[in-house]
């Protein structure tokens, strides 16, 4: 294994990056939805997690595990307040382009029936920085 290989690009977790089949990241499952997100653990992130966890009631982390429905609560809050920038490809039930603003995406990642969004903006948080859209990039200079 290259260290190379497996190393994250800490300025893309901060700042962002747009993970998307349009931008030769696809996201798994999505179809063509794009979203620019920070990576998780930014520093931000970070820092509110920490608060977060700490305010959970302790009926709520029993034996040091945290309730799921929790988890769900906080990553949701994560997501929205210090990694999700902005999407594109979500349309209404009319086929009509959703347009970004915290307050859609608070609607849409807070929505049990959402779920799958939510994990695919999670999964993408996951990958900023690993390579994927800087190696596209390169590529297409050479």
């Amino acid at each position: 294994m290259k260290l190379n290989d497996v190393s994250v690009d800490p300025v893309r977790v901060e700042q962002g990056e747009w993970i998307g089949e349009k931008y030769d990241s696809p996201i798994p499952e999505m179809g063509d939805l794009c979203v620019k997100v920070r990576g998780l653990g930014n520093a931000d992130w970070r820092r509110a997690q920490s608060k977060l966890i700490a305010a959970l009631p302790r009926n709520k982390r029993v034996g040091g595990q945290i309730d799921s429905d929790e988890i769900d609560r906080i990553n949701s809050t994560l997501l929205l307040e210090h990694s999700l920038l902005d999407w594109s490809g979500i349309d209404d039930d009319s086929g009509n382009p959703v347009s970004y603003s915290k307050a859609q995406a608070k609607e849409i990642l807070s929505n049990p029936t959402h779920r799958r969004v939510r994990d695919a903006i999670f999964w993408a948080a996951s990958t900023v920085g690993d390579g994927i859209a800087a190696k596209k990039e390169d590529e297409a200079k050479n």
